[in-house]
């Protein structure tokens, strides 16, 4: 054998044994940490939902991109003692199931809307946006304006932004996450920084989620589309 020869063979047997490394832990992950809501089958895929509270309104409360349900826990604790509240997890992230359909912010509000009436949820809503989460909520007024009462926006993108801000790529980091890699790796100090409010229970369940190859495709697929979604909102 030639030293070529041997080194490509040590790659692959490295790459496979990273690659099932990888799909035992998330395997754990999902045992260790169940879905503090419930999963809702909208027609395709089953996404992840948790809604606490009681009262006429309905507050749904939308992540920015790459945020996921559990970045609200603290914001859910108090605007749960005085209405009903949900979080949720687009797909692919989290709990919920990934989904066929293309990651822009038409196609997210309109998985929404349906997570909401599958869920038994009733409106009218206070559509709560962060960042990307901002966009979506826009268009979920736009679409279904007599089930909005309101949009809060909290540091929302707008649809000139990329004329300033040019769109990063996460496609190389998703075969990373793939081969776990970014497991090995741990979290950054920034994201551990991020973190440090959130009860630890929280943070190590937050932690999980993002080690999961399908949330880091989820971030590169919104990633893609972003561009087209600060469109579908400039034409509104």
């Amino acid at each position: 054998m030639t030293i070529t020869y041997q080194l490509g063979i040590s790659l692959i047997v490295m790459i496979t044994a990273l690659a099932v490394f990888q799909s035992i832990a998330t395997m754990i992950d999902n045992h260790r940490f169940p879905p503090p809501g419930k999963l809702v089958d909208i027609g395709g895929c089953k996404l992840h939902i948790h809604s606490t509270g009681q009262g006429e309104t309905t507050v749904v409360l939308d992540a920015g991109l790459s945020g996921t349900s559990l970045g609200w826990a603290l914001v859910q604790k108090e605007v749960q003692k005085f209405t009903r509240v949900c979080s949720y997890d687009r797909a692919g992230y989290a709990w919920s199931d990934q989904s066929a359909s293309k990651r822009t912010s038409l196609h997210l509000a309109q998985e929404l809307h349906t997570l909401l009436h599958k869920a038994n949820i009733p409106g009218p809503y206070i559509l709560v946006g962060h960042s990307f989460g901002g966009c979506n909520a826009l268009l979920f007024a736009d679409l279904y304006p007599e089930e909005t009462l309101g949009v809060i926006l909290v540091d929302s993108v707008h649809e000139d932004m990329l004329r300033e801000l040019p769109t990063s790529h996460f496609n190389f980091q998703w075969l990373l996450s793939a081969i776990g890699f970014k497991r090995l790796q741990g979290p950054s100090s920034t994201i551990t920084e991020m973190f440090t409010p959130l009860p630890e229970q929280i943070r190590h369940m937050y932690i999980a989620q993002m080690n999961k190859t399908s949330y880091t495709q989820t971030v590169s697929r919104e990633m893609d589309a972003l561009n087209e979604s600060l469109c579908q909102l400039h034409e509104r």
